[in-house]
């Protein structure tokens, strides 16, 4: 099993957005909610989200600063020693990003990138650096509403599912690793579920993953999460059916819920 490339994809769909089907939301500075990654009974991992507590000015532009860290625990490590710390900077009106930077430390190889927006030219400037002594900057040509992934992820809350259909379809972009990615992502309806903080009426869906494009995953459908039904659009569950097994990150914490939910009928 490809670990690295496994938790790498799980965070990716954590993250992506929707053009359109928007409601209010308004981001919170120091929200936090923290996730365990497990294979069956093994503990894989770890993933938190959290906003700073201030704002920050990039391009003249007032900013959220958001973290998301994932780490490997355990007897993982023997396997993948991964330790990726990523943060983008969103404007605070429409979340798009002006920067975002990647700290990766994947077993002995670590790098350090920093992606700038030019929203007026739509370039992305790529900075990179490796602990090989690689050094590169390159520019890549981008859509006016490009994100990354962690800004598209806050577009994904916006998106108000109750003018939703089963089997519609949502389509999202971003830029990662020096990539334009377009992929589709299937509305599957609403059910209640239980989690660690408690139990949530929440939305269904599900990526559309082209086969030719990956092994690991089995099933049309590998990919699916589970999003809480409320203002807030927690992201409680994803699992991932693998060609053995399965990947599973379940929330264990979000100050949004600090005391455990009753659902309401």
């Amino acid at each position: 099993m490809n670990t690295s490339k496994i938790l790498i994809f799980i965070f990716y769909f954590l993250f992506f957005h929707n053009e359109g089907n928007s409601q209010n939301f308004i981001l919170q500075k120091n929200e936090k909610s923290e996730y365990r990654i497990h294979y069956g009974l093994v503990e894989a991992g770890k993933f938190t989200l959290q906003v700073d507590s201030v704002m920050h000015t990039i391009d003249s532009m007032r900013c959220f600063k958001v973290h998301a860290i994932g780490k490997t625990i355990g007897s993982v490590n023997l396997v993948a020693d991964i330790e990726d710390h990523w943060v983008s900077y969103m404007d605070s009106s429409k979340y798009f990003p002006y920067q975002f930077v990647r700290k990766i430390k994947e077993n002995n190889f670590k790098k350090n990138e920093i992606n700038e927006f030019d929203r007026k030219r739509d370039v992305v400037l790529v900075s990179t650096e490796t602990n090989n002594g690689d050094f590169a900057i390159e520019s890549y040509n981008v859509p006016k509403q490009c994100h990354d992934i962690i800004s598209s992820y806050y577009f994904l809350r916006a998106i108000n599912f109750d003018k939703s259909l089963i089997n519609d379809t949502i389509r999202f972009n971003v830029f990662l690793e020096n990539k334009f990615y377009n992929a589709k992502v299937l509305y599957l309806g609403k059910q209640i579920l239980k989690s660690a903080i408690g139990k949530f009426k929440v939305f269904v869906i599900a990526p559309i993953i082209p086969k030719e494009s990956d092994s690991m995953f089995r099933n049309d459908l590998p990919i699916t999460a589970y999003i809480t039904d409320d203002k807030f659009r927690i992201p409680l569950k994803i699992s991932a059916k693998l060609v053995i097994g399965a990947v599973e990150v379940d929330i264990s914490y979000s100050n949004h819920f600090l005391k455990k939910k009753k659902v309401k009928k």
